[in-house]
């Protein structure tokens, strides 16, 4: 069974989770707490962690690259969400989860070698935003009437996120919340944007660019998201 350590107030579930795998826990293990006083974000960013929100962090050891690592989180929180609200949120890469362009989720990575800390805050039930965030981020009560359970959201993310970075099979769950839309890929160096028609029993994504039909093996695309009208392609 995964440990996990519960906290009411602390300073940041990455902190926690580092200064026990420094006392000796073994990973995996999750630290959750209702509140924290100095959330991390990247570059040093701190990030709003009020009671009502999800803030858990998730220990583990892999030896897959973090950006992947990054993506295995997105994927726990998009298809976790969807499962029980059957809202379909998307990754706006590198590293957020968002509703109709509103942050609903960030993730942070930390590692030491094959150690990692996944630092996952998820907006669950969080009633107000500071006015700097007021227009940039979502809480998943505001556009669901579904029943949100801390408790079911925290496992269903932490034993998706675990199977992922064990498989490293999660790329066709992600791509699914993006069917039949227009989306922007990336082959190697090579942009491409078109809509996405399906995944082939081989493992091949489908795409119609400009009225011809496209096949691309799965693990030749390095990055995807879900195209917005007016924004910069690339």
């Amino acid at each position: 069974m995964l440990k996990i350590f519960r906290r009411a107030k602390i300073d940041s579930t990455n902190e926690e989770a580092w200064r026990l795998l420094k006392a000796g826990v073994t990973p995996p293990f999750v630290v959750v707490a209702e509140e924290q006083e100095a959330g991390k974000g990247r570059f040093g960013r701190s990030w709003y962690s009020p009671k009502g929100g999800l803030w858990f962090s998730i220990a583990t050891q892999t030896m897959r690259p973090s950006e992947t690592i990054s993506l295995a989180a997105a994927y726990a929180v998009i298809h976790t969400v969807k499962e029980i609200t059957d809202i379909c949120a998307r990754v706006r890469i590198p590293n957020d989860v968002v509703i109709e362009r509103k942050k609903l989720a960030g993730i942070l990575i930390e590692r030491d070698e094959n150690t990692v800390v996944a630092g996952i805050g998820l907006n669950l039930k969080v009633e107000r935003f500071p006015s700097e965030l007021k227009d940039t981020a979502i809480s998943l009560h505001k556009v669901t009437s579904k029943p949100l359970n801390p408790h079911e959201f925290l496992k269903k993310i932490s034993e998706k996120f675990l199977r992922c970075v064990e498989t490293g099979d999660f790329t066709v769950g992600m791509w699914l919340c993006c069917l039949g839309k227009k989306v922007e890929f990336w082959v190697g160096d090579t942009h491409l944007v078109g809509k996405f028609l399906g995944i082939l029993e081989n493992k091949k994504a489908v795409f119609d660019l400009d009225g011809k039909e496209l096949e691309i093996p799965l693990a030749q695309i390095n990055k995807f998201r879900k195209f917005e009208e007016g924004q910069k392609q690339g």
